[in-house]
């Protein structure tokens, strides 16, 4: 069995890295020196801890998109594992929209729902052995304290809002974040296409797979197209989010971020 990928496409490919690149890191850059900065966050301020918040998705978001181009640039065949990466930067845009909408409510739920998360783990472990408890250096005693906050949780929202954070199915979730003119149902497709990414199921490896006279061969496909439908996504996912915070932290970057826009539109019509 041989495991190949296909050089003139892999050089096409890096041809399409190369001209997103350039523009990509320049507002990854202006991210990275905003949160560098002093932000001054009030403790008196009404938003305080929903500008945390964005403060910490900002970072989470830059360091995605680093980690992502360094895989492209290491091995531009490896754009499935890339794009499996970029899953959490949709769940970190799409949850910084949704706090935007109501930020007290939603902030405070996703805050008390790490009790709920804690406390199921705390279910799971607590039928293991004493061995791997301590392994896991779970201490089992603390899950009446954990319970408490679980069920002042469940009391406050409801018991069937255990399974997600915001507790909403996903076509109430993409109609509240959903904005004027916007059709948000396209970051259920987005995820979705990420989400195979990361199972191991059989409708990706057989993309792997091909017969030849030869026998099975494993190719590492990719094209320009693979290359610019992640790059693109990400790209975006991470400018509306820049700009969210923008708007929210006063970072001043405006025009920057518009231009930036604009660039991306033009290079995308070409």
């Amino acid at each position: 069995m041989k495991i190949i990928s296909e050089p003139n496409i892999k050089n096409n490919a890096r041809k399409a890295l190369n001209k997103l690149k350039p523009q990509f890191l320049r507002i990854i850059k202006s991210a990275e020196y905003d949160l560098q900065k002093h932000i001054e966050i009030k403790s008196n301020d009404v938003e305080r801890l929903y500008k945390l918040l964005i403060v910490l998705f900002l970072r989470k978001a830059i360091d995605i998109c680093r980690a992502i181009l360094s895989i492209l640039s290491t091995d531009i065949t490896l754009w499935r594992e890339a794009t499996a990466l970029a899953r959490t930067l949709t769940e970190v845009y799409t949850n910084s929209r949704l706090m935007k909408t109501n930020p007290q409510y939603w902030c405070e739920r996703f805050i008390r729902f790490d009790w709920v998360r804690r406390y199921k783990f705390m279910e799971q472990i607590s039928n293991l052995s004493e061995e791997m408890k301590k392994t896991l250096n779970a201490d089992v005693e603390k899950k009446s304290e954990l319970k408490k906050e679980y069920d002042k949780f469940k009391n406050d929202y409801g018991k069937h809002q255990l399974n997600t954070w915001h507790g909403l199915r996903s076509g109430e979730f993409l109609q509240i974040i959903k904005e004027e003119g916007e059709d948000s149902y396209i970051y259920q497709v987005i995820y979705r296409f990420q989400s195979d990414q990361v199972h191991a199921e059989s409708k990706i490896l057989d993309e792997y797979l091909h017969q030849t006279d030869e026998g099975i061969e494993i190719v590492k496909k990719v094209t320009p197209d693979d290359i610019d439908r992640l790059l693109v996504t990400v790209i975006t996912l991470f400018t509306g989010l820049y700009a969210l915070c923008n708007d929210v932290l006063g970072f001043n970057k405006g025009e920057l971020i518009n231009d930036f826009i604009r660039k991306l539109k033009k290079m995308a019509k070409k």
